[in-house]
């Protein structure tokens, strides 16, 4: 497929480096010869240094033979207007990232209907959406939701004194008539998507899928369960900040966020509810940490410019032993630093947002039996959580799962159908219309044929 990338900092080259596995046509532009020449060393694509507002450009760039131009600069405007011109030229589909709050979802629509723009992502809600599924789940070093909420994906890592160390996974397919799965594993950096006999050890992280009803249920039998993240603190007044502070307000918790710049803590009490907390000082510095009481905190989540300051400070609340911290990183190069320190709930702007991407340019390219709906990356993206529409394409209609050929490192992990969530057995048959959920380790699925052999 011809992509063409409008803007390549750290998002973009999210993007780009997902994409360039998946083996699409792509064409990078930016205005900065760094980057471009840096992109085109480092992958194998055209690099066009250029505004990507300038139309000669565009034309040299094909941009009207594009099936997808994603826009993903630092500024709203340009990425509309980019995605207009290039939709006038004919691509055939466009993505703009938008960040600016004034946009609701009253002008989001209106934005999207007017320049006939295909999908509008605004990277900083996801990552407040996904930081408040982490601390609804406290347990979970990550969580995703499927279906519309009908299931979620939650990851964990095993201690040694956790009572599923040493049990076979065939030992666990149900805990008091709540079902589930544990759909992966995360051993020694090799993810692997277990059977019946894999047995767990002390160090593994494993997905576990459920519904959501039912995963607090799961925890507390497995002595998995965190005191409920009430008390929350922010470092950083960031527009994740923002966003996310506002939606915990919403659920009753407690918020309080440290900002060292005095200009922005004004601006950020005005756009907050009553019942968040705006304290102006320097979130790095110890001492303002304790004396506003982190000790007293049921989460901390360090949302700073600067990914250092982020380890750093997120380090200081972990020995403090407050329950839940939660860091941004950004950059590919801390991942071992965060590790070493015990920070295990890691997220990151440009993964959300890349994971998006790449749900939907895979949704372009499935034509045949079943339309990838959404797309997730777990096991630190060593695996993918897809959720697929069944067409009447699909071979093997109510066929037994147990009597399917699937490929090794696929599970079908869980099914929707008329209302009703299925964590699926052996006998339990794929239908048309079914949301189908798959697990699969090592494999780029474009269509839920592909699970077969």
């Amino acid at each position: 497929m011809k992509i063409v990338i409008a803007g390549c900092g750290k998002i973009g080259t999210a993007i780009l480096k997902r994409l360039v596995k998946e083996d699409h046509d792509i064409v990078v532009m930016d205005h900065n010869p760094e980057i471009i020449a840096n992109v085109m060393e480092s992958y194998d694509v055209m690099g066009i240094c250029t505004s990507s507002t300038d139309c000669a450009s565009l034309r040299d760039a094909n941009v009207g033979d594009a099936e997808l131009f994603i826009a993903t600069t630092d500024s709203d405007e340009h990425n509309m207007l980019s995605c207009l011109f290039a939709k006038r030229m004919g691509a055939k589909y466009t993505v703009a990232r938008i960040r600016d709050k004034a946009n609701n979802n009253e002008n989001l629509k209106f934005i999207k209907d007017q320049l006939d723009i295909s999908m509008v992502i605004n990277p900083e809600i996801l990552m407040a959406k996904s930081i408040h599924r982490m601390l609804r789940v406290p347990a979970a070093v990550k969580v995703e939701s499927f279906a519309r909420g009908r299931f979620e994906v939650t990851e964990l890592n095993l201690k040694e004194d956790n009572i599923l160390v040493g049990k076979k996974v065939s030992q666990l397919r149900s805990v008091e008539n709540v079902p589930f799965l544990v759909c992966a594993v995360l051993r020694d950096k090799e993810t692997i998507i277990p059977n019946g006999e894999f047995v767990l050890q002390t160090g593994d992280r494993i997905g576990i899928i459920a519904e959501p009803s039912d995963m607090q249920k799961l925890l507390a039998k497995f002595n998995l369960v965190n005191k409920s993240a009430k008390n929350i603190y922010i470092a950083g007044a960031s527009r994740i900040a923002e966003y996310l502070s506002g939606e915990l307000a919403q659920f009753g918790n407690d918020v309080t966020v440290i900002e060292m710049n005095e200009d922005r803590c004004n601006e950020f009490r005005d756009l907050s509810p009553r019942s968040v907390s705006v304290i102006c000082g320097d979130a790095t510095n110890h001492d303002i940490l304790l004396e506003e009481g982190i000790d007293k905190a049921d989460g901390f989540i360090s949302l700073l410019k600067r990914d250092e300051e982020n380890i750093l400070t997120s380090f200081f609340a972990a020995s403090r032993e407050v329950p839940v911290v939660i860091t941004k990183v950004n950059s590919d190069g801390f991942e071992d630093t965060t590790q070493r320190l015990g920070l295990e709930r890691i997220v990151s702007t440009k993964d959300v947002t890349a994971d998006l991407i790449i749900q939907y340019a895979r949704a372009l390219q499935n034509t045949v039996g079943s339309k990838i709906d959404t797309l997730y990356s777990l096991m630190d993206s060593s695996a993918e959580a897809l959720e697929f529409i069944v067409s009447k394409n699909f071979e093997k209609l109510n066929v037994p799962i147990k009597e399917l050929a699937l490929q090794d490192g696929v599970l079908v992990a869980g099914i929707i159908r008329n209302n009703k969530n299925i964590i699926p057995g052996g006998n339990d048959v794929i239908l048309e219309g079914d949301r189908v959920i798959v697990i699969s380790s090592g494999k780029k699925l474009l269509d839920l044929s592909e699970i077969l052999k």
